[in-house]
């Protein structure tokens, strides 16, 4: 900070082109010494330098690393008041309404987030991206139906969105159109074959269809491909337990506990198959220990809910 005191500290009586090169120079200075402290980490120093800088005079590029910094160090109310002066000082540049909109996003500020994408999209019609986050905004306000037409519109710019797939199979799930949610999530599989999001949301709607035995493999596939994925061990065991096949159940359960021996949920999934299976002891004992992981906090033991999941999007 003696750094910043040096620059700011005295009276500065130069003559007005000396005190204009004087700025200039002090403006650069801060700029790339902020952009250096980002660089290592240092957001606090960063901070300090663009927010100096700024005094100096308003500058793009200083205004997104600004709102960067406060957004690395959860100050998302300061970035998004960054963001809010830059939108003023460049009301026609869509990036500025973009990374507003996506810090409105973390706030849970949806119609701030739908008014910054529609801006956005009035200079820049063609960024599936800006579709993808009005699409989010919408889902936020409960208008499913019109996140389901941004998200259309994503895709047909971008083909491979994988994001917008995924999303807006969620959205058709919920609304039971399950043909065409199907549809996105083959194309997903397509895209990324390992992507394990996908696999079991199709495994899901096997189930919810009665193709039992494809929906097995597929949460198989996913547990052998990655033996950490929570998810896919309480839908396999969800799946045997709907079968009545409880020993398979707790097979399932045992493995999850070996892989991840505080899985409070695989504990209390675990126990009703026990208690189901006659087992009363040793539902009581995983009873126990799921209490002893979490004691004050309710387990979940429901099945991931695909609607409701959120997902990172793009800064």
């Amino acid at each position: 900070m003696s750094f910043l005191k040096s620059l700011f500290g005295g009276v500065d009586k130069s003559a007005p082109e000396d005190k204009e090169k004087n700025n200039q120079k002090n403006f650069d200075i801060l700029k790339y010494d902020g952009i250096r402290a980002l660089h290592i980490q240092r957001a606090d120093y960063a901070i300090e330098c663009f927010k100096r800088a700024l005094d100096i005079r308003p500058d793009r590029e200083v205004y997104d690393n600004l709102a960067h910094a406060y957004a690395s160090t959860g100050k998302t109310e300061d970035a998004r008041r960054t963001l809010a002066t830059w939108v003023e000082f460049e009301p026609q540049n869509p990036q500025a309404y973009t990374f507003l909109a996506n810090i409105d996003f973390l706030l849970e500020d949806y119609e701030s987030m739908e008014e910054a994408c529609q801006h956005a999209l009035e200079y820049e019609t063609n960024n599936p991206i800006l579709d993808y986050l009005t699409a989010r905004a919408k889902i936020g306000l409960e208008k499913n139906t019109e996140a389901i037409e941004y998200l259309d519109k994503a895709i047909a710019l971008k083909d491979d969105y994988q994001d917008a797939y995924l999303l807006r199979a969620h959205l058709l799930i919920k609304a039971e159109d399950k043909k065409r949610a199907l549809s996105d999530i083959d194309r997903m599989l397509t895209l990324d074959p390992t992507h394990e999001e996908a696999a079991l949301m199709k495994a899901n709607l096997m189930m919810n269809e009665g193709n039992k035995k494809e929906a097995e493999e597929s949460i198989k596939g996913v547990i052998a491909a990655n033996p950490f994925n929570r998810d896919a061990y309480l839908q396999l065991g969800s799946l045997y337990q709907e079968e009545k096949n409880y020993e398979k159940a707790i097979v399932v359960y045992d493995e999850a506990i070996e892989v991840l021996p505080e899985f409070v949920d695989a504990y209390e999934e675990r126990s009703k198959a026990k208690a189901a299976a006659g087992d009363e002891a040793g539902a009581e004992e995983d009873r126990r220990k799921a209490q002893e992981l979490h004691p004050d906090e309710p387990t979940d033991t429901a099945l991931p809910d695909y609607e409701k999941m959120k997902q990172n999007i793009p800064f």
